[in-house]
C-alpha cells in the first residue's frame, strides 16, 4: 500500500490515479496528489474547523495499519525463543538478587522503622551498602537499555531479539534518563487523578477500590505510552502529555490489550515482591524468592516491551514519531564489540 505524507505531517493512503489522482487530507483538508505533491497551498475553506480537527473518521481509523495484531501466545513465548532473552533470564537475576538486597533493606527500613521514627544509626550502614547500590543502579540501567532495544525493534517490525548493547556509562545513563523522564511525565499526569480521588473521598469503600483500580489501569497505560514516546523520540523531551494523549487517541481500542497486560503484570510483580519481603519463612527461602522475583520481572518486562513495540509498529503511520530507527540507541560504530543474537 503506497503512502504519501501531507504537508501537515499526516500519513495517508496514496490516491488512486484512476480516480483522479488526488485526494483530501482528513486532518487539514489539503488536496494531496498521488505523488505526494500538495495541490492546494492552504486547507480548503469548504472543510469546517471541526472537520479539520477530528477528521472524517475516528483517529484510529484514519491511518493504515501495518502487519497483524500480536497474539497472546506469541507474545508470551517471545522471551524464550532466542538467545539474548534466555541469557537475560539466566545470567542477570543472580546479579540483581545479590545487589538488590541492600536496596530492599533500605526501603524496608524506612517503611518499617522502629516506633515509626527514623534511627540515625542506620546511616552507618550506608558506606557499606553504597557500592552495591551503585552497582545495582548500573546493572539495572543496562537491563533497561536492553528492554528499550526490545521496544525499538518491535516498533521497527522485527521479531527477533536485539543485540546486547555495549557496556558504556554514558549510554546507560542516557537510557536511564529516558526511563526517568517517562516516569516523571507519565506519573505526573497519570497518578494525579488517583491522588485527588483518594484525598477527596477520605474513607474508602469497596466501590472506591474498584474505581481506584480502574484509575490505576488508565495510569499504567498512560505511563507506558510515555515510555514508548521517550524511547522512540531521538529528543526525549518531545515525550510530553500532548503527544502521549494523541498517541493513545490514534491507537484507539487496540491499545486496551497492552494496558490490560501491563496492569496484570504489575499486579503479579507487586504481589510477588510482598510475598518475598513479608512472608518468606527463612533467609534461604527469601533469597530464592528474590531470585524468582527477578526472573519473573525480566520475563514480563520483555513481553510488555515487545507487545508495546509491535503496537507502535502497527500504528506508526498515525503516530508519526519516527521514520527510521532512533539514533540515540544505535551502537553500530567501528571498533565496538557487542554480543550477537
Amino acid at each position: 500500500m503506497a503512502i504519501v505524507i501531507c504537508k501537515c505531517g499526516s500519513w495517508l493512503k496514496a490516491p488512486d490515479p484512476d480516480e483522479g489522482g488526488f485526494g483530501r487530507c482528513p486532518s487539514c483538508g489539503r488536496v494531496v496528489g498521488a505523488d505526494g505533491q500538495i495541490r492546494d497551498a492552504e486547507p480548503s475553506e469548504q472543510v469546517g474547523f471541526f472537520r479539520r480537527l477530528v477528521g472524517r473518521k475516528r483517529p484510529s481509523e484514519q491511518y493504515p495499519k501495518r502487519g497483524r495484531p500480536l497474539g497472546l501466545g506469541e507474545a508470551l513465548a517471545f522471551p524464550l525463543v532466542d538467545g539474548p532473552g534466555l541469557m537475560l533470564l539466566v545470567f542477570f537475576p543472580p546479579f540483581l538478587t545479590f545487589m538488590s538486597v541492600p536496596v530492599f533493606d533500605i526501603v524496608m527500613f524506612f517503611r518499617d522503622a522502629p516506633r515509626g521514627g527514623f534511627n540515625p544509626l542506620a546511616l552507618l550502614l550506608l558506606p557499606f551498602a553504597l557500592p552495591l547500590v551503585i552497582s545495582f543502579t548500573f546493572v539495572a540501567g543496562y537491563v533497561l537499555l536492553y528492554l528499550a532495544l526490545v521496544l525499538t525493534d518491535g516498533a521497527m517490525g522485527r521479531t527477533d531479539h536485539p543485540k546486547f548493547p555495549i557496556w558504556e556509562r554514558h549510554t546507560i545513563l542516557e537510557g536511564l534518563a529516558r526511563w526517568v523522564w517517562a516516569g516523571i511525565v507519565g506519573l505526573g499526569v497519570g497518578a494525579l487523578p488517583i491522588v485527588l480521588y483518594v484525598k477527596l473521598r477520605g474513607e474508602l469503600g469497596p466501590v472506591d477500590w474498584v474505581a481506584i483500580a480502574a484509575l490505576v489501569g488508565l495510569a499504567a497505560g498512560y505511563v507506558q505510552m510515555g515510555l514508548a514516546a521517550a524511547i522512540l523520540h531521538d529528543n526525549f523531551a518531545l515525550a510530553h502529555p500532548v503527544s502521549i494523549a494523541h498517541a493513545v487517541r490514534v491507537i484507539g481500542r487496540e491499545y486496551l490489550a497492552p494496558c490490560m497486560l501491563t496492569a496484570f503484570a504489575l499486579f503479579l510483580a507487586v504481589f510477588g515482591w510482598r510475598l518475598v519481603m513479608y512472608h518468606a519463612p527463612t533467609v534461604t527461602a527469601a533469597g530464592l524468592g528474590l531470585w524468582a522475583f527477578w526472573v519473573f520481572v525480566l520475563y514480563e518486562a520483555m513481553v510488555i516491551m515487545h507487545v508495546l513495540g509491535r503496537t507502535c509498529y502497527r500504528n506508526a503511520a498515525g503516530l508519526g514519531w519516527y521514520r527510521r530507527e532512533p539514533k540515540w540507541n544505535s551502537w553500530e560504530r567501528p571498533g565496538r564489540i557487542y554480543s550477537n543474537s
